[in-house]
């Protein structure tokens, strides 16, 4: 069950959404930008809001953007609506407008759960919109299938439409549970009984289809047929010797201003991905690499500050391995998140995102052997690369619901050269100037 702290949010963002998408102003006064998901992380609209800032009222993620008939979409950069609506955009907006008022309008004046009639299609979005602007006649499952899966379990009968689940849901929960909320009963059903929500298909994917032929099968083909290697001691050698290799104390990098290129690396190709077999688990190995090399670019850093002769945990504190720091190195008051670009590349974390956006830390980027850089303050480039991360990540979140873009490589292109300043000459003075 939810705290009493998030019931709170919930209800306090519940209300504000019905303030602001009032009937009235839906019809008359919303836009298309105002309305429409696909815009950007930025744009908090009607559908960006009733499916991300309203979930706990019922679940809509996990299902394309079509569902709200009219979406921006990322890839075409083009607002697709449903025809149903008219034959182009703004006639459809405008029916969309008008058909989503009368819903609610008609919604709100209902005593119990009815399926009011509208060229808005049956669904999770519909039925939604419905629970949200008169939650007390229904129950806030928008799954169709779910609420005949818990007439069955409960013993209410067998229902073929959501109208008849309503209505047999409502009345066993006001007979069992009448002090009860709607949604509380149904975060009570959903908690007792979750093989309604976990239950897999017990159809069998072509895949698994074709495992199993290739089971039976007394011919190997070459092209669906992989025999599974058995790990060897080489093979856990290899584990043990990248796993050994990220300790601190086997990676060293020493600061020599004589060997400084100052070139700032750049990537302006587009990254070609390769899908190909690996003995060692490709993702232990990047994730090695990647540890690896932000430990080398601490120490050379490090090891540039102990040449200006700043004082280790006098001056700075090196703090990566610590849980109680969110970043790399503490400079006086400020933190710094230290990153190797020696592929033109890097990443950021969620943590590290909106610590620099909060201008809590500062960037600084790291070549072994070439150059240091540190980012400006308030860095245009950076806005515009977290706004594309964000815009990404909702771009999967609305589409690819069962993608989950955790690692994004940012490539050091050339438009980032006015946003940095290389600092691998500065004296200790003029580093602690621009620090």
């Amino acid at each position: 069950m939810v705290q009493l702290n998030e019931l709170e949010n919930i209800n306090s963002k519940w209300g504000k959404f019905i303030n602001d998408y009032t009937p009235d102003f839906i019809e008359k006064e919303m836009t298309l930008e105002q309305y429409a998901v696909g815009l950007g992380g930025s744009n908090k609209s009607f559908c960006y809001r009733i499916e991300y800032e309203l979930q706990p009222l019922g679940e809509l993620r996990g299902r394309d953007a079509s569902k709200y008939e009219i979406y921006f979409n990322i890839k075409s950069q083009s607002y697709k609506f449903n025809e149903n609506f008219g034959n182009n955009l703004d006639d459809a907006f405008t029916c969309l407008k008008i058909e989503l008022a009368k819903l609610i309008r008609e919604t709100q004046n209902l005593s119990t759960f009815k399926d009011v009639e509208s060229k808005i299609p049956q669904g999770v979005f519909k039925y939604k919109v419905m629970y949200i602007y008169k939650p007390d006649i229904m129950i806030p499952i928008n799954s169709t299938q779910h609420c005949k899966k818990f007439c069955e379990i409960l013993g209410l009968g067998n229902y073929t439409n959501y109208e008849d689940c309503q209505h047999a849901l409502m009345t066993y929960k006001n007979s069992n549970f009448p002090d009860w909320t709607t949604r509380r009963f149904m975060l009570h059903l959903y908690e007792k009984y979750p093989e309604v929500k976990n239950k897999k298909s017990s159809k069998k994917t072509e895949t698994s289809k074709l495992i199993e032929q290739s089971k039976n099968s007394n011919k190997t083909n070459e092209i669906n047929h992989i025999d599974a290697e058995t790990p060897t001691q080489d093979d856990e050698k290899n584990v043990e010797s990248l796993i050994e290799s990220i300790n601190a104390k086997n990676i060293s990098a020493e600061f020599n201003a004589k060997k400084l290129k100052q070139i700032l690396p750049h990537n302006n190709k587009p990254i070609e991905h390769i899908y190909g077999e690996k003995k060692t688990s490709g993702t232990l190995e990047t994730a090695v690499r990647k540890i690896n090399n932000g430990r080398k670019a601490e120490k050379y850093f490090i090891s540039y500050l102990t040449y200006l002769n700043f004082v280790q945990d006098k001056d700075f504190t090196y703090v990566a391995n610590s849980k109680r720091y969110p970043y790399d190195i503490q400079f006086k008051s400020i933190g710094l998140e230290i990153k190797n670009i020696k592929s033109g590349s890097f990443y950021l974390t969620d943590t590290e995102i909106a610590l620099l956006l909060k201008n809590k830390t500062r960037l600084v980027f790291v070549d072994v052997n070439n150059g240091i850089w540190l980012l400006k303050k308030n860095s245009t480039w950076l806005k515009k690369v977290i706004e594309r991360i964000v815009d990404i990540r909702e771009y999967c979140n609305t589409i690819y619901s069962n993608i989950d873009l955790t690692d994004i490589r940012i490539l050091i292109t050339d438009d980032i050269d006015k946003d940095v300043i290389d600092i691998s000459q500065c004296n200790k003075a003029e580093l602690s100037e621009l620090l």
